[in-house]
C-alpha cells in the first residue's frame, strides 16, 4: 500500500501494524525516456509514434510534468501506455488516469499542471478541442476554471 493510499484509510492499530513489515518504495528520481523504454518492454508496449510523438518521449514528460504537481509510480504510466497505444488519446488518458489523482492538489498547481501540458511537446494538448474537454472536465471535477490568464 503507498503512503497515499495509507491516508485515506482508517488508522491502523499498533498491534496490527507489527504483524506486517512496511517497505518503502519510492517514485523513480531520473525520469527519462530510457526508463520509460525500459518500462514499456518489461510490459510488452510497443514505442510507437503516435500523434506525431513517440510514446516514450510522450509519457516521459507527461511523468515528468505530473510529479511536479502530485508524485505517481509507474502503475499510472502504465495504464496511460495501454490507453494510448490503442486509442491513440493522450486527453482522454490524462482525464482517466493522472486527473483523479490530483484531488485534494490546489486550484493553483492544478492550473499550472494544465499550462505545463498545454505546452508541452504532445501537439494534442495544442488542439482546440482537445484542449476544451481537458478545461470541462477540469471544471466540472475540481470547479477549477483554466483561463489563458490564470
Amino acid at each position: 500500500m503507498n503512503t497515499f493510499d495509507k491516508t485515506s484509510l482508517y488508522e491502523l492499530s499498533y498491534a496490527f501494524m507489527r504483524r506486517f513489515a512496511f517497505i518503502y518504495v519510492g517514485v523513480p528520481r531520473n525520469i527519462n525516456e530510457e526508463l520509460v523504454q525500459t518500462l514499456l518492454n518489461k510490459w510488452g508496449i510497443e514505442d510507437k509514434t503516435i500523434n506525431e510523438i513517440s510514446l516514450k518521449e510522450a509519457l516521459s514528460e507527461i511523468w515528468q510534468i505530473t510529479n511536479k504537481y502530485r508524485k505517481i509510480g509507474p502503475a499510472i504510466i502504465r495504464d496511460i501506455a495501454e490507453y494510448v497505444s490503442i486509442n491513440g488519446d493522450y486527453v482522454s488518458a490524462i482525464i482517466l488516469y493522472v486527473l483523479p489523482q490530483f484531488e485534494g492538489v490546489s486550484e493553483d498547481n492544478i492550473k499550472k499542471f494544465i499550462k505545463e501540458l498545454f505546452n508541452s511537446n504532445i501537439k494534442q494538448f495544442k488542439e482546440k478541442e482537445k484542449r476544451q474537454i481537458l478545461e470541462n472536465f477540469i471544471y466540472d471535477f475540481f470547479g477549477v476554471i483554466i483561463d489563458e490568464n490564470s
